[in-house]
């Protein structure tokens, strides 16, 4: 490395007493020392805090993951971090950078001077990352040898934050030269490495790494904004058969999803998981865009159905009914929950090819005031018709009724928000939108509709949702043991999620229903619910013909990686395709090939 930029950050000190104020201080002052402008009119502390936040969404870290920084000059990213409930440690080159951080930095795992590409690699950390740090190496031999350094050092993703481009090195020149005097002749021998994208990329590509360059900028540094390239996060993609699930859930994952569950064993009666599914619940909430402040996630052990079962049993007072819209499957089994539970109870049922009548809803509304909750099914997921649940929970809420929504089928699928759409209970299961694994699930509650439900019937012991609420709230535990593992796939495969975003995953989503569509058109097959009331997620599709043999077209779709589903429809011999899971277009057109041999096949 350099050692005039050595000699140039060992000068470098903290001024009296920075290090002693308030947090918001002592940051900036870290960033200060970093050679970042903190003073007047430079970059704004809230600037900062986006960047962070986007950092650690982008690593997956949160309370009670552990984080190494590369380059962590005076530990300003990582102060961020530990004040933040992580475990984290750093190095850097300069040892005046590495006093200054031991100053601030509350027991961190390891703090210590050298060299990039010598960093130690014993103890591994959930992420590691670097920070403007890549300019400052002599070359890309060098570069490569401190990327493999990280990947060594980390169980998860690796991140690269603050690239010069070559194709912008002009750029990124004349602009210096513009705002620094003698810009040349104060940084003789001072240059900084441009990189090309494919260096990355190919380097990526040798290790098994997914790459991916979301946009990540740092308002208020133009030189940021213009002329530096963007965050690159990689992960070890794990040697994996891919097999494409056409069925409604579980959903095929991501090898990232899937290698996240190996992580060193935890009791999860420790703070620091707790810490972690606390996080988890407040990132579920974002997915509805619900406010934590009136909002709050209860997590369960299990599948979907004892979110039903819970919502079922505890929201209902003891001299009130709940009014079921059930037009399908999963609502009538809603149904039979309250049946097994004795929950005074209306079913309205409704024919399951069609669309529940708003009339009708309305009308047991007006004949029986004594309706405290209505439910019903957002997806049918047996039909793929998709309920109107704004307009269910607009009646409801005009009659004072509670809002209960099954959204297990497109929750993280289908943009919503949870009070836009009139909702005040919801919930769904890891293995579904979010993309994780099964064996976690939950209920996404208005905390207002908890406190009411505090004087109802207990009428399960293990899914009772007012004590799984507060059990959680004065221990920071799950009342019987969570999925551990499961937990950190979900934590991982949110991550995913935002990283995506809501929108490009539903347009996902659409492609790969409009793949069905026209695969199924192209065949002569024949869907047997209308396109305008489809979800958009689900297709049941009729038998070709009366001596149709889905067992073996599924048995030999299955054999070539792909699972078909059978249907749910009492009307009519169907099976199912789903547009759901970590797949696009592409696998869709991958299916109809091997779909196509399975029904020509004798």
């Amino acid at each position: 490395m350099n050692d005039k930029w050595k000699a140039i950050w060992n000068r470098r000190k903290p001024a009296r007493d920075k290090l002693s104020g308030d947090w918001q201080e002592v940051f900036l002052e870290l960033k200060r020392l970093k050679g970042y402008d903190v003073m007047g009119g430079g970059i704004a502390l809230d600037a900062f805090l986006e960047q962070d936040a986007q950092t650690r969404e982008l690593l997956q870290v949160s309370a009670g993951s552990s984080v190494f920084e590369v380059g962590c000059g005076t530990g300003a990213n990582i102060y961020l971090m530990a004040r933040s409930g992580m475990t984290v440690g750093g190095t850097d080159y300069a040892e005046g950078l590495i006093e200054t951080a031991r100053k601030v930095l509350p027991s961190p795992t390891e703090l210590y001077s050298g060299e990039a590409d010598t960093i130690a690699t014993e103890q591994k950390y959930d992420a590691v990352f670097s920070n403007g740090v890549f300019p400052y190496f002599p070359d890309e031999e060098y570069a490569a040898r401190v990327l493999t350094r990280m990947l060594e050092n980390s169980r998860g993703p690796i991140g690269v934050m603050g690239l010069h481009d070559i194709k912008k090195r002009a750029d990124y020149l004349a602009f210096r030269r513009a705002n620094i005097p003698n810009y040349d002749e104060l940084y003789k021998d001072l240059d900084r490495h441009f990189y090309e994208r494919s260096f990355f990329e190919d380097f990526a590509a040798a290790h098994n790494l997914r790459i991916v360059f979301p946009e990540m900028l740092l308002e208020g540094i133009l030189e940021h904004a213009v002329h530096l390239q963007l965050l690159y996060v990689s992960e070890v993609i794990m040697n994996i058969k891919r097999n494409i699930l056409l069925n409604p859930g579980p959903a095929t994952t991501t090898d990232t999803v899937k290698a996240a569950q190996l992580v060193p064993d935890i009791c999860p009666r420790e703070r620091a998981f707790g810490d972690l599914m606390r996080q988890l619940g407040t990132d579920l909430l974002r997915v509805v865009h619900a406010d934590a402040a009136d909002w709050t996630t209860v997590l369960f052990c299990g599948s979907g159905t004892i979110c039903m079962d819970a919502c079922v049993s505890s929201l209902v007072p003891a001299d009130k009914k709940l009014l079921i819209v059930n037009n399908g499957a999963y609502s009538a089994r809603a149904a039979a929950m309250a049946r097994a539970y004795a929950v005074p109870h209306i079913d309205l049922t409704f024919p399951i090819d069609g669309l529940p009548d708003l009339a009708a809803v309305e009308r047991t509304l007006n004949e029986h005031p004594d309706i405290a909750a209505v439910y019903t099914t957002h997806q049918e997921t047996g039909t793929g018709i998709l309920n109107p649940v704004r307009e269910i929970g607009a009646l409801a809420h005009a009659h004072g009724a509670v809002m209960i929504a099954d959204t297990i089928s497109t929750y993280a699928m289908i943009p919503f928000s949870a009070d836009e759409m009139n909702i005040d209970v919801c919930m769904s299961s890891a293995q579904k939108g979010i993309q994780g694994m099964t064996g976690l699930s939950f209920v996404l509650t208005k905390k207002a509709v908890l406190t009411a439900a505090k004087a109802y019937p207990v009428r399960s012991y293990y899914t009772n949702l007012i004590m799984q609420y507060e059990g959680f709230e004065e221990t920071g535990e799950m009342r019987f043991t969570p999925p551990v593992q499961t937990v950190y796939a979900a934590k991982r495969a949110l991550m995913e999620y935002f990283v995506e975003g809501e929108e490009k995953k539903w347009a996902r989503h659409t492609r790969v229903a409009n793949a069905i569509h026209e695969g199924l058109a192209q065949l002569g097959l024949s869907e047997a619910i209308p396109r305008e009331i489809q979800s958009g997620l689900v297709v049941a599709v009729k038998y070709p013909s009366a001596d149709f043999d889905f067992l073996r077209v599924h048995d030999y779709c299955y054999e070539r990686g792909y699972t078909i589903y059978p249907g749910k429809m009492q009307t009519a011999s169907t099976f199912r395709l789903c547009a759901l899971g970590a797949i696009d277009a592409a696998d869709i057109h991958g299916f109809f090939r091997v779909f196509e041999e399975a029904l020509k096949a004798r």
